[in-house]
């Protein structure tokens, strides 16, 4: 749920990112939609942000467009590395 610039600072290794901005304006974005394509809806998708609003409400939002497996992280980037062991990848 973490916009593009957010992501490409640091980012969990291993994820897709799709920003809350553009999960709303989907299907009018095209990459959006092509993301989401992509993505089997019947496996977890896990939604994350720095603050926890927006993956709230991109967790709504991936529900609505039929995800059945949505999991809210809590806590930001660093939280979640700590926590889970994944690592964050920086540019």
């Amino acid at each position: 749920m973490r916009e593009e610039d957010e992501h490409f600072k640091e980012r969990l290794t291993g994820t897709l990112n799709v920003p809350l901005t553009k999960l709303k304006a989907e299907p009018k974005d095209a990459d959006t939609a092509d993301k989401l394509a992509y993505l089997d809806r019947s496996r977890p998708v896990y939604v994350h942000c720095d603050g926890g609003e927006r993956a709230e409400e991109g967790a709504t939002l991936f529900c609505n467009l039929g995800f059945t497996d949505v999991k809210l992280l809590e806590g930001g980037v660093f939280e979640i590395s700590r926590d889970s062991g994944l690592l964050i990848e920086r540019e």
